[in-house]
C-alpha cells in the first residue's frame, strides 16, 4: 500500500511526503550481492515512495549529491528478472548497483529531503574473524565489506578508527555468519566468539 512517509528536512524538521502530489521518490532498503550466477553484480532494492517512476530517468542522489540515471530497473519474482518501464507509490523495483547506494538512501526528482532510517537490529554474537589462508586476504576482506554494506554484519572500530580487536572483529547473528560469510568472503574462515561485558563495553 502507497500512504504517506515521513521524512526530514536538512534543517531538521519533519515533513511528511504526499504520495500521490510529491515528485518521484524513492527509499534504498536492500543490497543484495551476486543474485546472479553469471555476474557478481550487486542490486540495489528500492521502495517507491511518491511519484512516478519511469525507466531511465535521472534522479538526485541525496547523501552523495550527485544526479544517477536509473537504468535497467526490474521487478524480480523468484529467480525470473522483468524489465520494468514504470512504476507506482508501493512499488519495489531492483537496479543494478556500481557502488553508489547505500541502504538508507534517498533519491528523488525534488530533493531537499531525507527519508528517515531504518531500524537496525542489535547484534547476538561478537566474534574476531580471519581468513584461514593469508593468500586470500584480499578477497576476504572484500567479502566482509560487502557484507557490513548489506547490513548482515557490523564492523566494530575502536575510537581511533582502528578496527578492534585486530584483525578484524564484526557483531552479527550466528545465523547470519553461517549462511553468509561462507558464500561472501571467498575462502575459508576463522573466528573466535568473543564474550562482552553489557555494563562497561568491553571484551
Amino acid at each position: 500500500s502507497a500512504c504517506g512517509r515521513v521524512a526530514e528536512t536538512p534543517d531538521g524538521r519533519e515533513l511528511m511526503i504526499d504520495p500521490v502530489d510529491t515528485p518521484f521518490s524513492a527509499y534504498v532498503f536492500k543490497l543484495q550481492a551476486n543474485m546472479n550466477p553469471r555476474h557478481r553484480d550487486s542490486t540495489a532494492f528500492l521502495r517507491v515512495c511518491s511519484g512516478r517512476f519511469e525507466r531511465d530517468m535521472v534522479v538526485k542522489h541525496h547523501r552523495a549529491h550527485t544526479e544517477v540515471r536509473l537504468s535497467r530497473p526490474h521487478s524480480m519474482v523468484a529467480k525470473e528478472r522483468n524489465t520494468l518501464d514504470v512504476a507506482y507509490p508501493g512499488d519495489v523495483i531492483g537496479i543494478i548497483n556500481p557502488g553508489v547506494f547505500q541502504i538508507g538512501d534517498t533519491i528523488s526528482l525534488a530533493d531537499g529531503f531525507n527519508y528517515k532510517p531504518l531500524p537496525q537490529f542489535q547484534p547476538d554474537v561478537f566474534a574476531r574473524v580471519r581468513p584461514t589462508d593469508t593468500i586470500m586476504r584480499k578477497s576476504f576482506d572484500k567479502g566482509i565489506e560487502q557484507l557490513a554494506r548489506e547490513g548482515t554484519i557490523q564492523i566494530l572500530r575502536s575510537l581511533d578508527g582502528q578496527e578492534f580487536l585486530s584483525p578484524r572483529s564484526a557483531g552479527c547473528s550466528l545465523m547470519s555468519w553461517n549462511s553468509s560469510c561462507r558464500g561472501n568472503t571467498g575462502s575459508r574462515w576463522w573466528w573466535m566468539c568473543c564474550p562482552m561485558n553489557p555494563v562497561r563495553g568491553s571484551w
